[in-house]
């Protein structure tokens, strides 16, 4: 007999469900599009309309819907409620990262879930990409030697500070007030690249140094800078912001990867959207693509929900581990903006 698709429910249909969660859910034969939820009532619409789904404004109504497993892609603040109905409610959960504002939380997700014996996965949509995929392979194949040095760099202006509003006035957006209050840069976008760091090294983190730079007046710094020494010996630098063309009418983006090992060097630039390595055999060059897959993370949703087991998809643990260090680079590069401000003439 033929298997029913998984029904997915998901609450927050804001920027990223929108490129990333709701087509790569619809694109799926193995899983349908059940109901989608979000308080804002022309996005839950817009979602709704565009999928041919039920949608609603009223979480009550959303959770009292059939359906087998939730996306949680609603703000960071959020996380903790949906995660925790839908576990309790019997539903499994993949949630957007980071999983909670802190450790807290997440270990009482992680419990619930856990308790419950529902799955918790988290959407680090870096891993399984292509670009990751081949890195690693290259890696694992030995073409660069032994791992020594990994930097990674996303500068980019967080879709813009300013939008008009309806009456035309210049305002800064939802979402960049909103990222910059979670914590910024390195705590949104840096956990994929501390997730990274440990799948590329091969070995866990054991010291992390951090800095900042204040280009907006967030307590969080909007550009962070981050040091992390692997138990191997290894070394990963990972820089985030979210100020290069925040203001710019025509911004640019620079997304990079580079890995230094002891036998070459292989690099991933988004704007070229190239891959390449150089080693002692010569130049290799590569397609880059994009540095996401949603399409593949619900392809091993998917999997997960019919075998129950995450597979390479990562839980709790490993999720817990990345913002456990990005928390902690935000609050070593916020004390060095407290040090100057006690120490400068």
């Amino acid at each position: 007999p033929e298997l029913m698709a998984f029904r997915i429910g998901v609450a927050g249909t804001g920027v990223v469900a929108g490129y990333g969660h709701l087509p790569a859910i619809a694109e799926n034969p193995d899983l349908e599009l059940a109901i989608v939820y979000d308080p804002v009532v022309t996005s839950a619409e817009r979602a709704g309309t565009r999928y041919g789904c039920p949608w609603t404004t009223d979480a009550e109504r959303f959770y009292a819907h059939d359906f087998d497993a939730v996306t949680v892609a609603s703000p960071l603040p959020t996380h903790r409620e949906h995660v925790l109905r839908a576990l309790e409610s019997g539903r499994d959960v993949l949630c957007e990262k980071p999983l909670a504002v802190d450790d807290d939380e997440a270990a009482e997700m992680q419990s619930v879930a856990e308790r419950t014996g529902r799955l918790l996965a988290v959407g680090f949509v870096y891993r399984g990409s292509d670009v990751t995929r081949t890195l690693k392979g290259w890696i694992d194949a030995g073409e660069i030697g032994e791992l020594r040095l990994l930097r990674m760099s996303y500068l980019w202006n967080l879709h813009g500070r300013y939008a008009p509003d309806s009456a035309g006035e210049w305002q800064e957006t939802p979402m960049w007030r909103g990222r910059m209050e979670e914590g910024g840069p390195m705590i949104d976008c840096g956990v994929h690249f501390i997730d990274l760091a440990r799948l590329f090294t091969g070995s866990e983190i054991v010291e992390v140094q951090g800095a900042g730079a204040w280009v907006a007046d967030y307590e969080a710094p909007d550009w962070t800078l981050g040091t992390l020494t692997h138990a191997n010996g290894a070394v990963t630098m990972v820089e985030v912001g979210f100020t290069y063309g925040h203001t710019a009418k025509v911004p640019r983006a620079l997304f990079t990867y580079d890995l230094v090992g002891t036998g070459g060097t292989a690099r991933y630039d988004r704007e070229l959207s190239r891959l390449e390595l150089r080693n002692g055999e010569g130049l290799i060059e590569a397609h880059g693509g994009w540095e996401k897959d949603f399409v593949g993370m619900y392809g091993a949703w998917a999997r997960a929900l019919s075998t129950r087991d995450l597979g390479p998809l990562a839980g709790a643990e490993e999720a817990r581990i990345a913002s456990r260090c990005a928390i902690d680079l935000t609050r070593r590069a916020m004390n060095t903006k407290l040090f100057r401000r006690v120490v400068r003439p």
